[in-house]
């Protein structure tokens, strides 16, 4: 039969080790129940586990009739702080290590365990030269697990407190970013959105065991991620395993740096910036203006040396390829040979165009640029293509003003108005500019006159 007797509260002192953790709401409805417990001893709270320090301690030396905490210590909090005398207590003849697996295996039944007590707690029987294995029978839990939260204590103390505080260390961190940014550069307010210190999502501690694996200057960026937009566990090991293999190839890149034979870009002089791209045997420039990569364990002279090889092989290709197209040219030519010069050539040709210019009974379309006696003349004209034309009439006379005359047409059935077409000014409208586009439709086209 169990023996349960009142013990002193300021008799009992809390372990070090307890991994339970307890949320304010919960813990005020706690210290409640110890009050009830007191009026009404039907309601009290299960009895407190504690043990002798002298025993438990395993120090003869010590008072008998101090204790320690093997289970209870929230109870025990909450009876200290509604200030009773005494708790009901259960007294076991356990050492601190039993203590420790007791403790641990009555809170993961029915607490919240907090991921980075645990970590501590296996920590600590690490130190004691427990290995993975004794502390997975231990605590009755996989080996895996023990490692899993191990790794926990990897982490930087930012990202901890991102998960012990939640949205009140994002927004502290959020603004310490922000006034970073201003400091660097006071007109990025301009641009910058000011930290609105919401989180989008929680860190979990599959998040904890996930991040826990880079670099600890990493591990910040990944868990802000987390909080700002609410990461999945997959995905931040998505994320993570980017991270690392940038992390591996910039370790590639530095040992190649080491024992590269041309560690400076052979145009512009400037240090690489890494590998081109995904060939690990180039580097490729710092210099934002200097592009392509370069062989780093070849000399200079090397370099040189295989160009030089590689221009005379494409100069003998390129040379064979010349003389079989001579070859083919002289057998079977593309040209004719005549023996008036290029000059008397164009003349003749010239009387011809012209000629059947005016032979022409209609036009397509036109673009040409010539002169009429000394003055350049130049013509553009589109016919309709679907509802739209239009005509460009550009002439010079050396150093005068330009004389430019443009205009298109489209399509337009008016409703209330008896038009059908509407004609658009090729230049700023003015009453004068509409004026001159009448008098083209009804006198200039119809007398041949330039308008």
């Amino acid at each position: 039969m169990r023996e349960i007797q009142e013990v002193l509260i300021n008799h009992i002192e809390p372990n070090n080790f307890n991994p339970n953790v307890m949320g304010k709401a919960e813990f005020e409805a706690l210290k409640k129940s110890m009050i009830n417990g007191q009026k009404y001893p039907i309601e009290k709270p299960d009895p407190i586990l504690i043990s002798p320090e002298n025993f438990y301690y395993e120090d003869s030396e010590l008072p008998n009739d101090r204790y320690v905490i093997i289970d209870g210590e929230w109870r025990w909090r909450a009876a200290k702080e509604d200030e009773l005398e005494v708790i009901d207590s259960e007294i076991w003849l356990v050492t601190e290590s039993q203590a420790k697996a007791i403790n641990y295996r009555r809170n993961k039944e029915r607490g919240t365990l907090c991921p980075i007590k645990e970590a501590q707690l296996f920590k600590g029987e690490i130190d004691c030269k427990l290995t993975h294995e004794q502390i997975a029978d231990k605590y009755l839990v996989s080996r895996s697990y023990v490692s899993s939260r191990i790794t926990i204590l990897n982490l930087d103390e930012a990202v901890l407190d991102l998960y012990r505080r939640g949205t009140e260390a994002f927004k502290e961190q959020q603004i310490a970013e922000y006034e970073r940014k201003l400091e660097e550069d006071p007109d990025a307010s301009e641009w910058l959105d000011e930290p609105d210190g919401v989180p989008r999502g929680t860190i979990r501690t599959s998040h904890l065991e996930a991040i826990a694996s880079l670099p600890k200057e990493k591990q910040i960026e990944v868990a802000k991620d987390i909080m700002e937009d609410g990461l999945s566990v997959k995905r931040t090991e998505d994320r993570i395993r980017h991270i690392k293999d940038a992390i591996e190839k910039a370790q590639r890149f530095e040992e190649a740096l080491k024992r590269a034979k041309r560690k400076k870009c052979p145009k512009c002089g400037s240090d690489p910036d890494g590998f081109y791209y995904s060939d690990e045997t180039q580097f490729t420039c710092e210099s934002p203006t200097c592009y392509g990569g370069w062989d780093y364990m070849k000399t200079q002279a090397e370099a040189d040396a295989e160009k030089k090889e590689h221009r005379t092989e494409s100069e003998i290709e390129r040379s064979e390829k010349l003389k079989e197209q001579f070859k083919e040219a002289k057998q079977n030519p593309k040209y004719i040979r005549l023996v008036e010069p290029p000059k008397q050539l164009h003349d003749n040709v010239k009387i011809w165009v012209l000629a059947k210019v005016l032979q022409l009974t209609e036009i397509e379309s036109i673009n040409v640029v010539g002169k009429r006696g000394d003055e350049e003349m130049r013509v553009g004209y589109e016919p309709p293509d679907r509802t739209r034309m239009s005509l460009t009439f550009r002439t010079e006379r050396g150093d005068e003003e330009r004389n430019h005359f443009s205009f298109w047409i489209e399509e337009k059935d008016y409703k209330k108005l008896p038009f059908k077409s509407r004609v658009n000014l090729g230049e700023e409208p003015s009453e004068e500019a509409r004026e001159r586009l009448r008098q083209f439709f009804n006198t200039v086209i119809k007398t041949d006159t330039d308008p």
